[in-house]
């Protein structure tokens, strides 16, 4: 079985941000999505909570896992 790209899994998270009624940025050189504690970015293979690595591998990875782990580094 293939294993999702992180091109693909970035997109797909992107949009699930979108449909749950996130505010997503999806077509600048590093895609983002405004949370009410911080902004995600998403790097070439890597997802920042502000200026923090939120040190993930988001192939696979479902929306509301990825909304957990950012709100944890929230709080730090």
């Amino acid at each position: 079985m293939a294993t999702e790209t992180y091109i693909a899994a970035r997109k797909r998270l992107l949009d699930e941000f979108k449909a749950q009624g996130y505010e997503t940025k999806p077509t600048l050189i590093r895609p983002q999505v405004v949370l009410p504690f911080g902004t995600l970015y998403f790097h070439a293979q890597a997802v920042y909570l502000d200026n923090h690595s939120l040190w993930v591998d988001i192939r696979g990875m479902r929306f509301l896992e990825l909304l957990s782990k950012a709100e944890r580094q929230s709080k730090f």
